[in-house]
């Protein structure tokens, strides 16, 4: 019987664990949604964002002209002040 019980806890443990992971990056993609309340400059930050990862000069610049696009439509939208650097 107290086999049962440890293998329930541990089974209760690893679930706990696995909600907070997702809970956390829940709240990351909140926490982003956050800084504007523009849908259309959150999603061309979203974009720029896909781009740098690709590491070249063409979508670098590609990334900056979201950016400023982002901050046309939003100016108190620090996030994409970050991608003009």
């Amino acid at each position: 019987m107290k086999d049962i019980f440890a293998v329930q806890d541990e089974i209760t443990k690893k679930i706990i664990t696995a909600m907070q992971i997702q809970l956390t990056e829940g709240e990351q993609a909140q926490s982003a949604a956050r800084d504007t309340n523009n849908l259309e400059a959150y999603l061309k930050i979203l974009q720029a964002k896909e781009l740098i990862l690709r590491q070249n000069p063409e979508s670098n610049a590609l990334a900056t002209q979201l950016a400023e696009e982002a901050i046309a439509l939003d100016p108190t939208y620090a996030r994409a002040y970050g991608f003009l650097v």
